[in-house]
């Protein structure tokens, strides 16, 4: 999918999460999980879901002007591992 890097709903509705008419935190609830069960203790489980996360992101750093270095330097992490675990914690805050 190509992102417009807008909204974080876009990448919760590319990885089959609903958002039609449900409040922000039960979809980030929801995309948390997704992204936690794509990675195990210490291996990447399910590596479309990294490759998206990226995408998605990527995507984002084209649009934001005042946190653009800190979402760059979550990007530049190679482990996919490391880049989730996060990227997890960073995603509510994109728009904060």
């Amino acid at each position: 999918m190509e992102y417009k890097g807008q909204d974080w709903t876009e990448l919760a509705n590319e990885l089959g999460i609903s958002t039609s008419e449900r409040s922000e935190g039960d979809i980030l609830k929801d995309l948390d999980k997704r992204l936690s069960e794509s990675i195990g203790l210490n291996e990447v489980l399910e590596s479309t879901v990294i490759y998206e996360a990226r995408s998605f992101l990527n995507s984002f750093t084209k649009n934001e002007t005042y946190k653009k270095p800190l979402f760059q330097g979550l990007l530049a992490i190679n482990d996919d591992h490391t880049f989730i675990k996060y990227f997890r914690i960073l995603l509510p805050h994109m728009w904060a």
